[in-house]
């Protein structure tokens, strides 16, 4: 039986796990040790001398090239995950802050102000209705206009005709 210990090699007794492996058709396995260690074993039949090469290899040191790897995928993945989140809340919050403003504005025009103004923030749809608004607001201001100087001008019924 060979170990990572090369002093070991040859002189390790074998377990009843590795005596039925031995007997098994195949030739990598699994055998747990009385001492609860797991091993990947794997058998090589030498036909020169009719002899079974045993080696045992502990488990841990063949899966934690795995299990490391398995980490740092993971730990890539919530990177990314972490990443995209706040490249989206980003994203949405650059679009919802101008439409908040442009409600801001909407409220003090319902509030009976029509000397408010929107802004222009950068994206084209929303500087077009605000540009619409603007526009809106300031034919509505027109007409007002125009409704007070004809009340002004406004004397009455003529009856003399």
């Amino acid at each position: 039986i060979s170990s990572s210990d090369p002093q070991l090699i040859g002189t390790s007794p074998l377990s009843t796990a590795t005596h039925r492996f031995i007997g098994s058709g195949d030739d990598f396995s699994v055998i747990t040790h009385a001492d609860g260690t797991e091993y990947l074993a794997s058998k090589y039949w030498i036909s020169a001398y009719d002899w079974y090469l045993v080696e045992e290899i502990p488990l841990e040191s063949v899966l934690q090239p795995l299990v490391t790897t398995h980490r740092s995928l993971l730990l890539f993945s919530l990177a990314l995950l972490c990443a995209f989140s706040l490249l989206a809340i980003s994203f949405a919050n650059s679009i919802s802050a101008p439409l908040l403003d442009f409600c801001d504005t909407l409220d003090v025009t319902a509030a009976k102000s029509l000397d408010v103004y929107s802004h222009s923030h950068g994206y084209r749809e929303i500087d077009e209705i605000s540009e619409k608004f603007n526009r809106l607001l300031a034919r509505v201001k027109e007409l007002l206009q125009d409704i007070q100087q004809k009340e002004r001008g406004y004397t009455g019924p003529s009856w003399n005709s």
